[in-house]
């Protein structure tokens, strides 16, 4: 399911981020909405590649700023 697949990547963030001390996600949910679609699709093109990357780590990437 996806919305379970959101909910885990964004629990995982927040852990990250309260743990290195960066305060208070500030990452909405449908970026994590986004990445678990993608990851069941299996690819996704995103200029935000490193986050994505990070919370999805099986998902293929595509960066587009590395197109340029």
């Amino acid at each position: 399911m996806k919305a379970t697949e959101a909910g885990i990547a964004y629990a995982a963030f927040r852990h990250r981020r309260e743990r290195s001390g960066g305060g208070a996600p500030r990452r909405i949910s449908a970026d994590f909405i986004i990445g678990a679609h993608a990851s069941r699709v299996g690819t996704l093109v995103t200029s935000d590649a490193a986050f994505y990357r990070r919370a999805f780590p099986s998902l293929r990437v595509i960066d587009v700023r590395s197109k340029i």
